[in-house]
């Protein structure tokens, strides 16, 4: 797949937002494009990268709303692995059971509705029953504070697929990481994903990857004008955000393309650089030295980071 489809599709979507629909989607993901799609049908976001320059296609989500089952089955059908972040009071179901009506027992109204005869449990009170044997202490990926190091729970569950009246097998993650402060915070996820497919360290690097999301929304906002936009037209807010997405597009592009040599670049950097080619307001050998020393002190801080954490250690 090259880059045109996305192109198409921002286009599309900066000329007419309602265009794109599940068809549009699943069309262009057929190509090898990915997208998220809510329950009605209308586009999250879909940013595609070529697989065969990139090694790999990304997927964000623009919204970072708690997605739903009939949004997990949207992304399932066009053959991509996901991971979704969930309530923690969710229902699972530990076994398959059978969907059908409940017996009446003269209590209440007579049920009419189909539902899972068996009874549900909430993810966190599922969570507050395990013990520390439970789960395993992975050490997930390298970030700036030192090593991302949490204990994961896996377990295969059932989901109620209320739209196709249908029980869903599923796998469960579910992390649990202690603050500064001593306390515990927990994460729950679930994905289409399974334990035979990959280890359990790659479907927690899997969960860890929101960060990222996270942080180039942040880019987009405080570096790259994603909230900057003065309209009072949902039309003209498109536009922005679409011209926002090709801009992160080629952030994204540069970052890959100059990692070997400068892993620390970020879009601020990069946008420096254009306003300085554009003005020029010192040397270029200026420029080179003034980024050199931020990259340098971030650096440092991440050096000193490991250092800290091997010492606790």
């Amino acid at each position: 797949m090259g880059i045109l489809p996305l192109w198409q599709m921002l286009g599309c979507f900066y000329r007419n937002p309602g265009a794109i629909t599940i068809p549009v989607v699943r069309k262009l993901a057929s190509q090898g494009g990915a997208g998220f799609l809510n329950p009605n049908g209308k586009l999250l976001l879909i940013l595609s990268a070529t697989k065969k320059n990139w090694g790999l296609t990304l997927i964000m989500l623009v919204q970072m709303v708690i997605m739903s089952i009939e949004l997990a089955e949207s992304t399932d059908s066009m053959g991509l692995v996901y991971m979704l972040d969930i309530h923690s009071n969710l229902i699972v179901y530990l076994e398959k059971c059978e969907i059908g009506i409940p017996p009446f027992t003269g209590k209440s109204r007579k049920p009419v509705k189909e539902k899972p005869l068996s009874e549900g449990i909430r993810g966190d009170r599922y969570m507050s029953g395990l013990y520390d044997k439970d789960c395993q202490l992975i050490d997930v990926r390298n970030t700036t504070k030192g090593k991302l190091i949490a204990n994961y729970h896996f377990r295969t569950v059932y989901l109620w697929d209320k739209v196709n009246n249908r029980m869903l097998r599923r796998l469960l993650v579910i992390r649990r990481n202690q603050t500064s402060k001593g306390d515990y915070e927990y994460k729950y996820s679930f994905t289409n994903a399974n334990l035979g497919q990959y280890t359990g360290k790659g479907v927690a690097y899997m969960q860890a990857q929101r960060f990222f999301v996270e942080y180039c929304i942040k880019e987009n906002k405080q570096i790259l004008g994603m909230d900057k936009y003065q309209t009072r037209k949902w039309l003209a807010w498109h536009h922005q955000i679409a011209l926002n997405f090709l801009l992160s597009t080629f952030v994204l592009k540069e970052k890959l393309l100059c990692f070997d040599n400068i892993p620390l670049l970020s879009a601020r950097d990069i946008k420096q650089w254009i306003i300085f080619k554009l003005y020029r307001q010192m040397s270029e050998d200026d420029m080179i030295h003034q980024m050199f020393e931020r990259h340098c002190r971030g650096q440092n801080d991440i050096n000193l980071a490991h250092d800290k954490q091997s010492e606790i250690c």
